[in-house]
């Protein structure tokens, strides 16, 4: 089989040259042509050197190897900022690719054709509002009539008043803003068939379909069939914490029961920030004053708005708008589950649970009353049956604990013990319980709590640990469930 990767950015080892350069199709298809196409004269690179009160811009485009782009014979048209207000110190390293690519448009537009809405080099939306001498950038940033319309042979430099900020969309703030919400978004990732590149090799397998020399690409799950967020011609509302806000909370109510991030399953990951994101992003765009007391989320959850926690608002995103909030509710309910264990049905029937038992010749069986029987030739103190506990959180359960018919019954004691990495039970118990008669408690019961003091896997051990009061009619531990409740 063949693989291929298909990448958002058109270079990636070479320097960056556009990132975002696929408007109308041209440059994503065409980048050799443009990187080998013939120098034209007059062109916007030159118009721009030529102009002194935006050098800073023209000497960002140089460093960045715009000239590669803007020298050629292709269609472009330049929003140049003044010198005043341009500086790249200014803007995050990262962004200032992407900052320059805001600037420019595919197509050459005098400010006469600058009337609509137009998609920049940047891949954002830009509304624009021009006449015969300047133009309105983005609803605020005034071109300089004077300096407006300077035509150069591949395209038309405007010279404007103010950088044209590179605004993020919703995917981005939220992958920007925290690492659950990164992790969250990468787990979505997964390798699909690219049909229309996989050739058919001519032979069918043993089903009769079609072998295909299978070409496989990646897609993200959620953007592709819950909500393409990366969407720019939609809008949204997002009501989230910011980034500190959110991982504190994050940490003091996820975190804490895995000990670090990296331990934190990716099925809980992924069940927290979907009810995260189910809660925080909302279809359409409301400015805070338009908001009402309750929104239907891209998630299709009912969702209360606490207006009154909101601090700061209406942050222009690319395709909606943020309001920052202070409420912040996380569901635990995903991870803070009861480990439960039905002995009869679990361990016997289905056997969904692993046993160990001090002597592999001791028998185990399902009871038509379903209890787990362990019978035992003698009832030998020490002798003992031990069950796993996996991925317990770092955190306090409460014990409750039933056991079968009372019939015969010696005293046993319940322990837990930890299990290293190896997957070697250590003998010393952390945590007993007091000895109980082993058949006598037939109903469920409260035994007490244990405090497990890291994530990971354990293992719970019921052992004989004296001779029965009086003779029994069988040796033998009758178990019918056990639960283990967190406390919170």
């Amino acid at each position: 089989m063949r693989f291929k990767k298909y990448n958002l950015v058109l270079v990636v080892i070479m320097m960056v040259y556009c990132v975002g350069c696929t408007d109308q199709g041209l440059f994503d298809e065409h980048y050799d042509t443009l990187s080998s196409g013939e120098v034209v004269d007059n062109n916007v690179m030159e118009k721009l050197s030529g102009v002194e009160n935006c050098s800073n811009f023209y000497n960002a485009l140089v460093t960045y190897k715009f000239d590669t782009l803007l020298t050629k014979n292709f269609p472009v048209t330049v929003f140049a900022p003044v010198n005043a207000e341009f500086d790249l110190a200014n803007i995050a390293e990262e962004d200032h690719v992407r900052t320059l690519n805001n600037h420019i448009l595919y197509g050459k537009f005098f400010t006469s054709d600058l009337t609509e809405r137009k998609k920049m080099l940047s891949e954002k939306y830009l509304n624009f509002a021009g006449n015969g001498t300047d133009v309105l950038v983005d609803n605020s940033i005034h071109s300089i009539a004077e300096q407006s319309n300077i035509q150069g042979s591949n395209g038309i430099v405007h010279v404007v008043e103010d950088v044209v900020p590179y605004k993020k969309n919703v995917y981005q703030y939220l992958n920007a803003n925290s690492e659950f919400f990164q992790r969250y978004f990468e787990l979505q990732i997964d390798s699909v068939m690219d049909k229309d590149n996989s050739p058919w090799t001519g032979e069918f397998n043993e089903d009769g379909m079609k072998v295909y020399d299978t070409i496989w690409v990646e897609r993200n799950h959620f953007l592709s069939d819950v909500v393409d967020l990366t969407n720019e011609q939609n809008e949204y509302t997002v009501i989230a914490a910011n980034s500190e806000i959110f991982n504190s909370y994050f940490e003091e109510n996820v975190v804490k029961y895995f000990g670090t991030m990296d331990a934190i399953p990716d099925a809980t990951i992924s069940s927290v920030m979907e009810n995260v994101v189910g809660t925080s992003v909302f279809p359409e765009k409301y400015v805070y004053d338009e908001l009402p007391d309750q929104l239907f989320s891209v998630l299709y959850t009912e969702v209360d708005i606490d207006k009154d926690a909101i601090t700061d608002r209406d942050l222009e995103l690319s395709n909606g708008v943020l309001h920052s909030t202070t409420a912040l509710e996380l569901d635990k309910s995903s991870f803070l589950t009861t480990n439960k264990i039905v002995f009869g049905t679990d361990v016997i029937k289905n056997r969904t649970v692993d046993v160990q038992v001090s002597d592999p010749n001791i028998s185990l069986r399902w009871d038509v009353t379903k209890y787990l029987i362990y019978n035992t030739v003698k009832g030998d103190i020490g002798e003992w049956i031990q069950f796993p506990l996996n991925d317990m959180l770092k955190t306090t359960y409460d014990v409750y604990f039933g056991t079968g018919t009372s019939y015969g019954s010696q005293m046993v004691q319940m322990s837990f013990h930890r299990v290293d990495e190896e997957g070697n039970v250590e003998e010393t118990p952390f945590h007993t319980f007091e000895p109980y008669e082993g058949a006598k408690t037939v109903n469920e019961k409260h035994f007490g709590e244990v405090t497990f003091e890291a994530f990971g896997n354990y293992m719970i051990r019921f052992t004989y640990m004296e001779d029965p009061p009086s003779t029994p009619k069988s040796y033998s531990m009758r178990m019918k469930t056990l639960k283990l409740i967190p406390q919170e």
